[in-house]
């Protein structure tokens, strides 16, 4: 069973010389803190053409990362801290592949490939992720998406076979996989009963 290492050193980038800090994960409840301070900005630029950008929360990130380093880290600026969480973060999707028993999820974080199986989500946890995993607040020009981790992590552990002791952040990446997956079989499946005879 993969676990979350205690510790985790990483790399300092910038500032000459290479530099490294060693920090414990953050907890989930520093997870949720900095997702809600770092929506997804939508910007109409006019004549059909957008702008796309995560807000940036520097401060956050300095704050989350002097409570998470361990001794003989070094005080950073948030620039450099940002970039530590921006580490710590990593959450992408390798693989999902389909099997008997459900969805076997590879996620490649900061401490390794993270992979787990996953069952196929009822109606009702399909539902409730569908309509928790983001807010949108619109205006004139621009629409926010605020990102709901406790969405993805609540349909994690609705559909994990197997309890595990991971981040949030990489529960909710592997929930996301997962429903990526299942939508791509469906649109898969829609578009061939257009073709049938």
């Amino acid at each position: 069973m993969f676990t979350t290492p205690e510790q985790i050193e990483v790399q300092i980038l910038g500032g000459g010389a290479p530099r490294k800090a060693t920090v414990r994960m953050p907890s989930d409840q520093q997870w949720i803190e900095r997702q809600r301070k770092r929506p997804i900005e939508v910007r109409q630029l006019g004549r059909g053409r957008s702008e796309t950008k995560v807000r940036e929360c520097r401060e956050e990130d300095l704050r989350i990362y002097n409570e998470i380093r361990l001794d003989g880290s070094p005080d950073l600026d948030q620039y450099e801290a940002s970039a530590i969480l921006s580490s710590l973060a990593r959450a992408e999707m390798v693989s999902v592949e389909r099997r008997e028993d459900g969805y076997l999820v590879r996620i490649e974080t900061v401490a390794g490939v993270f992979e787990t199986v996953l069952k196929g989500p009822s109606a009702k946890d399909w539902q409730t992720y569908a309509e928790t995993r983001s807010r949108v607040i619109s205006g004139r020009n621009t629409t926010e998406i605020y990102v709901n981790l406790n969405a993805g992590a609540n349909l994690f552990d609705a559909c994990s076979l197997q309890p595990h002791s991971v981040p949030i952040i990489w529960k909710a990446a592997a929930a996301s996989a997962l429903i990526d997956e299942i939508e791509a079989g469906f649109a898969g499946d829609d578009q061939e009963d257009l073709f049938r005879n």
